[in-house]
């Protein structure tokens, strides 16, 4: 029996606005499909010896294929949605080039990242995701909030709660219920305490970004302060460089303590994530420390967000000091 996500929203244009649930449960079934879909096409494809990751890709390049026909398949399941339940929704996502004005749209916006990491699938690497977002303009509100991991992982949120589902390949109908676990806010927040403990990873596998975070004076010097004492003493820190979508899932869970993302992102590559993470007790803000307002940002969908994620109030402060 699915665990209760109760909540629902008043109705428009006449039809009764769908609930929570029905969001939920919609995002849910969408995602391990397209999972499914994905791995179909990537044994049909085979690995890609490389692929083209420069913006702007060629039309025929393999990673700009699969992007377009997971788009494809996400717009699809999304318009069926729109169709069943006579709700107004536009799609917004990195593919996509159509606009919405939020101030006067009366419907739903659905926040689509088909692949986040699509160069990542034909290398055989697993640290891609797909994200989707459902944000209701008019009352400043998301709806639910999904990231989904190439291991079958599923993070979804709502007002009510987080959630983390595992589906793997053999999973089998009477095994639902065993392998869906709601994330408690409750977590200890206060381990781990130092940065010498702490999972950080950050938005940096190109060269320039990877360089111009190594380059950081203060974050230099922390790194060399730590080699010197790794020489008497046992520094657990692990540095990734990931970030986005993929990683800012995995602070809700606790197993990443910080993500950082001193360059700015689209809104889709972020909120998807942060959403989930703040709802499981995480801290989200920009550089300066200050909270970022969701709403507002997917409000203003075509700026970008720098941000911090931290599991707990003295990570952030320790990151905040040393990016600013």
């Amino acid at each position: 029996m699915l665990l209760a996500i109760v909540g629902c929203i008043p109705e428009i244009m006449g039809n009764p606005f769908p609930s929570t649930q029905e969001f939920v449960d919609f995002g849910r079934k969408t995602c391990f499909s397209l999972f499914d879909r994905i791995s179909e096409f990537c044994q049909k494809k085979g690995k890609a010896e490389r692929t083209d990751g420069r913006e702007g890709k060629d039309e025929n390049n393999i990673t700009t294929v699969l992007d377009k026909f997971v788009q494809r398949i996400f717009e699809d399941e999304i318009r069926s949605f729109r169709e069943v339940n006579g709700l107004p929704i536009k799609i917004l996502g990195e593919e996509i080039k159509s606009q919405v004005d939020m101030e006067t749209f009366e419907g739903v916006v659905a926040f689509i990242d088909p692949i986040d990491g699509t160069d990542l699938v034909f290398r055989g690497f697993g640290n891609w995701c797909l994200a989707l977002l459902f944000f209701y303009p008019k009352e400043r509100r998301i709806i639910a909030s999904f990231v989904g991991l190439s291991t079958h992982e599923l993070f979804y949120a709502t007002e009510s709660g987080v959630w983390r589902e595992i589906r793997p390949k053999t999973f089998e109908e009477n095994d639902e219920v065993e392998r869906r676990k709601r994330i408690s806010v409750a977590r200890d927040l206060e381990k781990p305490a130092r940065l010498e403990q702490a999972i950080i990873c950050f938005y940096g596998q190109k060269a320039k970004y990877f360089n111009a975070f190594a380059q950081q004076p203060k974050i230099k010097a922390l790194l060399t302060e730590f080699e010197k004492r790794s020489e008497s003493e046992v520094i657990d820190m692990r540095l990734y460089n990931f970030g986005g979508n993929p990683m800012i899932a995995k602070v809700a869970s606790g197993d990443v303590d910080i993500v950082i993302g001193l360059f700015p992102q689209k809104v889709y590559d972020v909120i998807p994530a942060a959403y989930i993470a703040r709802q499981a007790g995480a801290l989200v803000t920009d550089l300066n420390g200050e909270s970022i307002d969701f709403a507002e940002k997917l409000k203003k969908y075509e700026e970008r967000v720098s941000y911090i994620v931290a599991g707990n109030r003295s990570l952030h402060t320790d990151v905040k000091a040393l990016v600013q």
